[in-house]
This record gives C-alpha cells, structure tokens and sequence, in this order.
C-alpha cells in the first residue's frame, strides 16, 4: 500500500482516489460487515474464511477466531 500511495502522490488526484477506495474497502464496508460475518461464523463454525481480495472485513474475523482465509480475485 504504501508503494501505491507514493505513486498515487505523484500524479494530481490520484491521493484522494488512493484514500477514497481506503476508506470504503478497509472502513465503511467492513465496519458494516463485520457483526454480521462474525455471527455467521459463530452460527456456522467454518473451517476457514473464502473472500474477494478487497474485501477486508472477514480477514478481521478471521484472525480473531484463528481462521484461514483464503483469497480469490474476480476480473479478467
């Protein structure tokens, strides 16, 4: 990340493009998802974590119920 947003500091609105995505994917998203993923895995009791590589809510739950959690990309 930090790689990215030295990058993203070289090039006009890059930065706010940089921390707008942030902000949605590492705060507003998963503060959503994370009572609901957590009580889905303490219902179910999964045996590890399958997510979208952006999605960082269940990397969260994961480590704090000691799962794997395993990534998978969408796109071409």
């Amino acid at each position: 990340m930090a790689r990215i947003k030295a990058e993203a500091e070289t090039h006009e609105g890059l930065e706010h493009a940089v921390e707008a995505i942030r902000n949605l994917f590492a705060g507003i998203l998963a503060e959503r998802m994370i009572p609901d993923l957590e009580r889905i895995v303490g219902e179910w009791r999964p045996d590890l974590l399958v997510a979208e590589v952006t999605e960082l809510a269940s990397l969260l739950v994961a480590e704090r119920e000691g799962l794997p959690r395993v990534n998978v990309l969408f796109g071409l």
